[in-house]
């Protein structure tokens, strides 16, 4: 390794652990703040753990791993639903097992669903994701880690009620303190310098905790007040034996009752694996096997998974910051990953001293950058029906849940799918047999008669795709043609040669009004007769469309 290998290596764990400490804070939050040391466990696992292995195997050298704010924002939506439920079942003392192992269970299902996806080779299709759908998740998950950063200062979760008590001055020093880290961190995000991000970010944590002590507060009144991160300086859990101990109050009905929020987990991860590396190819004009990173990110999540870590993934920021240090050795990353776990060995004591109004900055810078980046931005550069597609699926997630925006994402990008398609018009040329001629030599005489009589052969090219709709389109496009025509049509010709793909469901007839010409598609004959029509070279499926006519 080279010294910038070795600076990367040695900086980039301050961000990782304070993001990683942040989203445990918003996760064990409410009726889980007494589980905060299993959840700095189980966050700091996920990030030593996921960067190692991914520093270890994926195609760029120097790529960074680390927890991810959007699948932490769906984590705080899954623990929180779980520990409500609970709670209202009067069984508080299972919250914090039942929330622990949910969260487990969350890395060990992307794992396993994510080596999937690249073991099958179905990385080139997760690129057709739509963006819509992309944007709705993410400034869902920006608007949860901006709300969570509020319930961090505030120490309550937000409501209006909360929202009168900022208004008339209560909890605006640790808002106001927030606020202003936040901006700081949001500048130094966007400098030319790499090195001005971590460098604010030790700035504000050293400036924060001596302004407590200047303040004369003890240290367990600043953790009681919220002014220090409030972990129990006797110890610090790891979750996997915490779990084992304790997995007789495992309720696993109530984590099956809330298992849709996986599915939005693993559409987040996908999603943002998929952005980060389409950054990354970018950035260093290398191609990346996608296939081969969503094994990597199977790989590292069932590892953290077993250990009882937090689920994570290719971090693009993290990986730019490295790079642009100029660090391209794997033994960076694992540096990285090693650092990460190393609070593990300190223990809770030095946890105790991390101030936390920098922990909810840390969310409310990330959180408002989702939000402008996608809500405020999408406007200008997205088309408008898009836009109001990713406002309909952010809606949704925000006033309901993920599992509800995943549903309104899959029909989102059905309709989308079925418009665009739509738009296509299938029918790409139209002539009739006196003006087009097959390939077959003959008589003066019968193609003198065929030219003479070839208005009575219609011929039609589609391309695109045939589903109902389009179908339909066809359907009444006969219908005006043979209406139109003043010379009787005796045969139809079909050209199905660049037809991409028919709807089982269609089907479409059209008559003359005497029964002479009909017209049917999708019988099952039919149907093998285009798909053959498709595998044949394009000089014998012209033969087979244009016989031979007397």
């Amino acid at each position: 390794m080279t010294i910038k290998d070795i600076a990367s290596g040695l900086i980039t764990p301050i961000m990782i652990i304070a993001t990683s400490l942040s989203y445990s804070v918003l996760i064990f939050s409410g009726p889980l703040a007494e589980n905060l040391s299993i959840g700095a466990g189980f966050a700091l696992i996920g990030a030593g753990l996921t960067a190692i292995v991914f520093a270890a195997g994926s195609g760029l050298p120097f790529t960074i791993a680390a927890p991810d704010s959007k699948a932490v924002a769906v984590l705080a939506s899954l623990a929180a639903a779980v520990a409500a439920d609970l709670t209202r079942q009067g069984r508080a003392d299972q919250i914090g097992p039942t929330v622990v192992m949910a969260l487990v269970a969350g890395s060990l299902i992307v794992g396993l669903t994510s080596y999937l996806f690249g073991a099958l080779k179905l990385g080139r299709w997760i690129r057709f994701m739509p963006y819509p759908v992309i944007g709705g998740f993410m400034a869902a998950s920006g608007w949860f880690l901006f709300s969570g950063a509020i319930r961090i200062f505030a120490q309550e979760p937000l409501s209006f009620q909360l929202l009168s008590d900022i208004a008339s001055g209560r909890h605006m020093e640790k808002l106001v303190v927030g606020v202003l880290i936040a901006l700081m961190l949001h500048g130094a995000q966007r400098a030319r310098y790499p090195l001005a991000f971590p460098a604010i970010l030790v700035t504000c944590i050293i400036a924060t905790v001596a302004g407590v002590f200047f303040a004369g507060l003890p240290p367990d009144v600043a953790r009681a007040s919220g002014w220090l991160l409030n972990i129990p300086p006797t110890s610090l859990d790891m979750p996997l034996p915490w779990l084992i101990d304790r997995r007789s109050l495992i309720e696993p009905y109530t984590i099956f009752r809330f298992s849709g929020q996986y599915v939005a987990l693993i559409t987040v991860i996908v999603a943002t694996l998929l952005l980060s590396i389409m950054a990354l190819e970018v950035e260093t004009k290398n191609d990346i096997d996608l296939d081969h990173e969503l094994k990597l990110n199977g790989l590292a999540n069932l590892v953290s998974g077993v250990a009882g870590g937090n689920v994570g993934t290719l971090s693009v920021s993290r990986t730019f910051f490295s790079y642009r240090m100029g660090a391209r050795a794997r033994g960076s990353g694992m540096m990285v990953g090693a650092l990460c776990l190393f609070p593990l060995v300190l223990g809770p004591a030095a946890l105790g001293y991390v101030p936390l109004p920098v922990l909810g900055a840390i969310l409310l810078q990330l959180g408002g950058t989702m939000l402008d980046e996608w809500l405020l931005r999408g406007w200008r550069k997205m088309q408008p029906a898009d836009y109001l597609q990713l406002l309909a699926i952010f809606l949704t997630i925000v006033c309901f849940d993920f599992v509800a925006g995943v549903g309104v994402g899959i029909i989102a990008a059905c309709i989308t799918f079925a418009v665009n398609t739509s738009r296509v018009r299938l029918i790409k040329h139209g002539m009739n047999r006196s003006n087009f001629a097959s390939r077959v030599d003959r008589p003066n005489y019968d193609a003198d008669t065929l030219v003479k009589h070839g208005h009575g052969i219609q011929i039609l090219w589609l391309h695109g795709f045939i589903f109902f709709g389009t179908a339909h389109f066809l359907l009444q496009h006969i219908k005006e043609s043979l209406a139109k025509n003043t010379d009787p049509c005796r045969s139809l010709i079909l050209d199905f040669g660049q037809v991409l793909g028919i709807d089982s469901s269609d089907q479409i007839a059209a008559s003359d009004g005497t029964g002479a010409v009909q017209a049917r598609l999708l019988q099952p004959s039919a149907r093998r007769r285009a798909l053959a029509a498709q595998r044949r070279p394009a000089r014998r499926r012209r033969r087979s469309l244009l016989p031979d006519f007397p």
